[in-house]
């Protein structure tokens, strides 16, 4: 969240006021968890809560704390909420659909899995990470603002691009790179599928 409020610009100054919306804003992403996480993972996030409580925190602090693990994508949903004008959980439910429909936690999982051989590969790897998320963040603000919240117009209006990107991530299923070469060249496809003066497609 820092790397991502230092890139976007964010206020990240400790003043009243915005430590106030931040804290409103937090407030609405822990009551929109239960709505936007997979079943399982709101499962254990309520046991984590539960095992909290009973060790003495109040039920507050618990959910709090318990509901930390998910906040990875608590800053980009701030900016989009910026952007867009929409309510909360309209656009964090878009920004999950897409990011679902795009593979991102996927891929993410499978550059943890690449073997690190020195302090480059290392680089490489966060520098990947950033892209897939940096991806995922753009497509969606184009979503929200020039296709009324729905991904499939988005993504029917750039067909090719978006078949390209899918045929790509189809390859890398199921097999592990020894290198970050494969994910190099899906985070270009990513990256031209996101371009935001990206020429529409005609209908076929």
């Amino acid at each position: 969240m820092c790397e991502w409020a230092l890139e976007h610009g964010l206020p990240v100054a400790a003043e009243a006021g915005t430590l106030e919306r931040y804290r409103q804003q937090v407030d609405l992403y822990l009551k929109s968890l239960g709505g936007l996480l997979p079943e399982a993972d709101w499962h254990s996030c309520r046991q984590q809560a539960d095992w909290l409580e009973q060790a003495g925190l109040s039920a507050e602090s618990a959910q709090r704390l318990a509901g930390l693990a998910w906040f990875e994508n608590f800053l980009p949903l701030v900016e989009l909420l910026k952007t867009s004008g929409g309510d909360f959980y309209s656009v964090a439910h878009t920004f999950n659909e897409v990011r679902a429909q795009l593979g991102i936690d996927s891929l993410v999982a499978a550059l943890g899995e690449v073997l690190l051989r020195d302090r480059w590969d290392r680089l490489a790897q966060q520098a990947l990470i950033a892209a897939f998320h940096r991806g995922g963040f753009r497509i969606t603000r184009v979503i929200l603002v020039d296709h009324a919240g729905n991904p499939e117009a988005f993504f029917a209006s750039r067909r090719g691009a978006f078949r390209a990107y899918q045929g790509l991530r189809e390859a890398l299923r199921g097999n592990l790179p020894a290198n970050f070469h494969p994910f190099t060249v899906l985070s270009r496809s990513l990256e031209a599928l996101a371009e935001e003066n990206h020429p529409q497609e005609k209908p076929r």
